[in-house]
């Protein structure tokens, strides 16, 4: 990522910045929150990594059909999205789907196979009807209906799923002007991140999911502050620790004392 200039009283937006500076800010906040691979800039975030890669390593154990299956992180993932779109999007049609079947005495699956079918079959028996039953042109005819209907169907979802992509790149376009003008409001909370690249790269990603980047931030020095309690206490256990770590610890205690003091304020 190109390094952002720092922004001066001058150079801070004002109630007449336009659109597109809006959207540079944005774009800003976008690209760091795809940065795959990159080191963390916090301890906090490298320990979380860690626990994540082990978690990687650890299947997990579900049972379907009366059998226990191992699965990769990865495939849990999937499947659990699997489930989340069926409940979201599906269960209620199945569930109809169901009603119906069940008054037929039928299985879904055999109910709609019947439906499709049937309108095959209606249209096989208009053909036979005008050309004769032994006449070739009945199959030929209906290769061809299959045929094009292949093709609309194909084109159609297509369709929709590129309308679903362009839905999905709207709304995380909304996010990232969320959060660009949330940017503002967290360089008066917190001076010290004057531009994106000073944020941390854990609290951009979280902010992309919650939508909530000053949120983000206080959770992230909340987190700060315990790894400091921490320290404090293991200080406590050993008098011989070095005294320049010491010192580097207290100067931000010191730090996240008047952090929380000025919260407090509020």
């Amino acid at each position: 990522m190109e390094n952002s200039e720092l922004l001066t009283e001058e150079t801070i937006p004002t109630e007449e910045a336009t659109v597109q500076e809006a959207g540079s800010e944005a774009e800003d906040v976008s690209q760091k929150a795809a940065e795959e691979g990159a080191e963390s800039t916090n301890d906090t975030a490298a320990e979380e990594d860690e626990k994540q890669d082990t978690a990687q390593e650890e299947p997990f154990t579900i049972r379907y059909m009366h059998e226990d299956l191992n699965l990769s992180r990865d495939e849990a993932k999937r499947f659990a999205q699997l489930g989340k779109h069926y409940e979201e999007n599906v269960k209620e049609t199945i569930d109809n789907l169901d009603y119906l079947a069940t008054l037929q005495g039928k299985s879904v699956k055999e109910f709609v196979t019947e439906l499709v079918n049937g309108v095959e079959n209606k249209y096989r028996e208009e053909l036979t009807l005008n050309l004769g039953e032994d006449n070739p042109l009945v199959e030929e005819m209906l290769e061809l209906r299959r045929s094009k209907n292949q093709k609309a169907y194909e084109t159609a979802k297509a369709e929709r799923t590129a309308q679903e992509q362009q839905a999905t790149e709207e709304a995380q376009k909304r996010v990232t002007l969320k959060l660009a003008e949330q940017f503002e409001a967290l360089r008066e909370t917190f001076p010290e991140y004057d531009t994106v690249e000073k944020v941390p790269d854990t609290v951009i990603k979280r902010a992309m999911q919650s939508g909530d980047l000053e949120k983000e931030m206080l959770r992230y020095h909340l987190n700060e502050v315990k790894k400091i309690e921490a320290a404090k206490a293991s200080q406590e256990k050993n008098k011989n620790q070095n005294v320049g770590s010491v010192k580097s610890e207290q100067h931000e205690s010191g730090i996240m004392d008047a952090f929380l003091q000025g919260l407090r304020s509020r």
